[in-house]
């Protein structure tokens, strides 16, 4: 039987136990919102269930949507792919949301312990639902409950809860409608990934954070938005700041532009979309320490 031993520690130990692991939780599945400076909170206007899903509710885009986002995320001189898929539904005041991230991650080599050499192919994957109600006084609440499966050479599985809580509505001021929300969301917590086999546990990156977003029509037919958050990660203890801009023509075509401070590292995002009938295509570039892309494509249903 082949025995994971020193090589693979070793890879692992500056990534997967290092500074909360399972880094795919923290990924931006909502390629508008990765485009504007990679922001969590806010309105959001498509994958609603990895971003805002009481949005679902707020947005006019029919009672069915259905999203798909693609990250191509460099790692150790290898290529990441992370697959997102979502899918909701509205009715009244209620609405429920599923979903499913899988990372390809990266290969590793290992040795077995008769000394040949091998690579492992590390994998993550979650299964994620959540129910969102409107509860009144322009306020809606959801919760959500995923289930992650982390392939090293061994399988860990762990279960994560998450909820937030948001307020909507909009005020007239220089002869505009301003629309805003200001939310305040615990996102991942839960019991640290155990693998089979393996000691020591990684750590999930829960965290807790506060943002918002504010939108208007400059002119007919041209919109403008701001989003911004902050999020603290309680077990790595770091602190994120996002802020990110919109622009929008005639509801076709939106450019983007945004910052992201993490761990001291700045990242600068720019993001194009475009909306064809029912169809939304997204893309996303972000650039600093590591670079990465990302595109998204969305369906709403009436």
């Amino acid at each position: 039987m082949r025995k994971i031993i020193i090589l693979l520690f070793i890879s692992l130990s500056a990534s997967l136990f290092a500074q909360g692991g399972l880094s795919f939780l923290r990924e931006n599945s909502n390629i508008r919102n990765a485009g504007m400076g990679n922001v969590h909170f806010g309105s959001s206007k498509t994958m609603f269930l990895y971003s805002n899903p009481t949005s679902f509710l707020n947005e006019n885009v029919g009672n069915i949507y259905t999203s798909y986002s693609l990250g191509i995320l460099p790692a150790d001189k290898q290529i990441q792919l992370f697959n997102t898929f979502s899918a909701g539904y509205k009715q009244g005041k209620n609405a429920f949301l599923i979903g499913t991230r899988y990372l390809k991650g990266t290969k590793v080599d290992a040795i077995t312990d008769d000394g040949q050499f091998y690579q492992i192919h590390n994998y993550d994957f979650s299964f994620d639902m959540a129910y969102a109600r409107a509860i009144g006084y322009n306020l809606s609440a959801y919760v959500q409950g995923s289930v992650v499966k982390s392939y090293i050479g061994r399988s860990g599985y762990t279960g994560t809860f998450s909820t937030g809580l948001y307020y909507d509505n909009s005020v007239n001021a220089f002869q505009k409608q301003f629309d805003y929300n200001l939310g305040f969301g615990l996102h991942n917590f839960g019991a640290k990934m155990k693998y089979s086999n393996i000691d020591k546990k990684a750590n999930l990156p829960s965290s807790i954070g506060l943002g918002g977003s504010v939108a208007t029509e400059i002119v007919q037919n041209h919109n403008i938005g701001l989003a911004w958050d902050t999020q603290y990660y309680t077990d790595s203890k770091d602190i994120t700041n996002a802020f990110g801009l919109e622009y929008e023509l005639y509801n076709l075509v939106a450019l983007r532009v945004g910052q992201f401070l993490d761990r001291g590292n700045v990242k600068t995002s720019v993001g194009l979309g475009i909306n064809y009938r029912k169809i939304r295509l997204d893309m996303a570039y972000q650039y600093g320490n590591i670079s990465n892309f990302s595109f998204g494509l969305a369906y709403h249903f009436n």
